[in-house]
C-alpha cells in the first residue's frame, strides 16, 4: 500500500497539487462560500491526504488501475471545489474539465521536452521498477512547461469566463462529445 520507493506513489500527490493549482486558475472568479480561505486549506489538505492514502498494489501499474486512480482523485478535487464555491455542479464540472485538460497538456509538454532532450523524468512514473532522475534542469523544464501552459490557458481560455459576470452553462453538450 505504501510503496515509498515507487515513483507513482509520489506522483499521485504531485498530480493532485497540479490539478488544484489549475482548478484555482479556472475558478478564482466564481462565487465563493463563506470562510473561503479556511475551506481552501482544508480542501487542499484533504485532497493531498487522500492521494497519500490511495493504495498502490502490484497491479497498480496497468492502464486501467492508473486511470481509475486519477479519475477518483480528480472527482475528489471536484468535491473540494464544490465545498469552496457557491456554484452549481455544472459550473464546477466545466471548470474542472478545463483544469484537468490544462494539467494534462502541461504534463505531456513537460514529458515531450525531457524526452527530446534525452532526460529521464516523470516518464517512468508508471513503471514499477523505474527510477526517476530529477535535477535542477528537469525542474526548470517542469516549471517552464507548467508555467507557460497554465498561463496560456488562464490568459486565453479562462479570460472568456472571467469576462462574464455569471458563469452560466446552457449547453450540456459542452461537457461531453457533440451529439
Amino acid at each position: 500500500m505504501f510503496a515509498f520507493s515507487s515513483p507513482l506513489f509520489w506522483y499521485k500527490m504531485v498530480f493532485v497539487a497540479e490539478i488544484l493549482v489549475s482548478e484555482g486558475l479556472a475558478t478564482y472568479t466564481l462565487q465563493k462560500k463563506p470562510h473561503f480561505a479556511l475551506r481552501v486549506v482544508l480542501s487542499v489538505l484533504s485532497c493531498e491526504i487522500a492521494a497519500f492514502l490511495y493504495p498502490l498494489f502490484d497491479f497498480s501499474y496497468n492502464a486501467v488501475y492508473s486511470s481509475f486512480m486519477f479519475l477518483i482523485l480528480f472527482a475528489l478535487t471536484l468535491v473540494a471545489l464544490k465545498a469552496c464555491y457557491d456554484e452549481p455542479w455544472i459550473n464546477i464540472i466545466f471548470c474542472g474539465i478545463i483544469a484537468y485538460t490544462t494539467q494534462h497538456i502541461a504534463y505531456e509538454t513537460y514529458n515531450m521536452l525531457v524526452t527530446a532532450m534525452g532526460l529521464q523524468s516523470f516518464g517512468n512514473v508508471y513503471d514499477l521498477l523505474g527510477e526517476v532522475n530529477y535535477n535542477g534542469f528537469t525542474f526548470a523544464c517542469w516549471f517552464g512547461s507548467y508555467g507557460f501552459i497554465y498561463w496560456f490557458i488562464w490568459a486565453f481560455i479562462c479570460y472568456r469566463i472571467r469576462r462574464q459576470e455569471d458563469l452560466k452553462i446552457d449547453n450540456l453538450q459542452l461537457l461531453g462529445f457533440p451529439a
